[in-house]
């Protein structure tokens, strides 16, 4: 699966049984442990994750290029975060035999609609709401 950072550049990504070999190591995460709905939702929701599971993935490609892990990790922002989510889940559900890439693709479409479902309601006044307190310093003056 092809994937554009948010400094243009553009990366294969590729899991194979090295790739999840490497996490493992690297990473210290099992990302077969994506099989599971609750996992599988955390890569949605973390990028710093996301961001490495990929690295796993492009590492070697990224070393031919002269690539950094910290560049690679860098240029994951924004819509490009959305574009490597998308990217990494297709390549991942592809290493799985088809019903199991089925449950992945169709798990990962379900919690992308449910949580862009959860983003996309009106703006929180803030009384009552969870959320973290506005900065003091980003407040206006009195």
């Amino acid at each position: 699966m092809m994937y554009r950072d948010a400094d243009d550049r553009e990366w294969q990504i590729r899991v194979t049984v090295s790739t999840l070999e490497r996490c493992r190591d690297e990473c210290e995460y099992d990302p077969l442990r994506l099989v599971n709905e609750g996992e599988l939702h955390r890569v949605h929701l973390d990028p710093t994750l996301l961001a490495s599971l990929a690295w796993c993935s492009v590492e070697e490609e990224a070393q031919r290029r002269g690539v950094t892990r910290k560049q690679f990790v860098e240029a994951v922002r924004g819509d490009a975060i959305d574009r490597l989510l998308a990217a990494w889940v297709e390549a991942f559900a592809s290493f799985f035999p088809a019903r199991r890439a089925a449950w992945i693709r169709e798990t990962s479409e379900r919690l992308a609609e449910a949580i862009d479902a959860q983003h996309s309601g009106p703006p929180s006044s803030g009384v009552g709401s969870t959320s973290s307190p506005e900065c003091v310093e980003c407040r206006p003056a009195a």
